[in-house]
């Protein structure tokens, strides 16, 4: 079972790549990263990203545009502290 810590938000998740969340929801819509509404009602979604999704989201950055996001290598997708 996953844990807490494997699910972002899609703040969290933009954060961790150096991206903007607004970058982030654009993925989303087109199909390309996978999120689950964790929230019951409709009129409110709360939406969680899978961690595993960090690896995906890179790749598709690195394919459209030839860069993996807004921040060097080594500080995207580091776990922060």
């Amino acid at each position: 079972m996953s844990s807490k810590s494997d699910w972002l938000s899609i703040t969290e998740f933009a954060n961790r790549l150096c991206l903007s969340r607004h970058t982030v929801e654009g993925l989303v819509k087109t199909g390309g990263l996978k999120v689950f509404n964790i929230s019951p009602g409709k009129e409110r979604p709360t939406y969680r990203l899978p961690e595993s999704e960090l690896d995906t989201a890179l790749t598709i950055m690195r394919t459209s545009n030839g860069s993996g996001g807004g921040c060097d290598a080594e500080t995207a997708v580091r776990d922060p502290e």
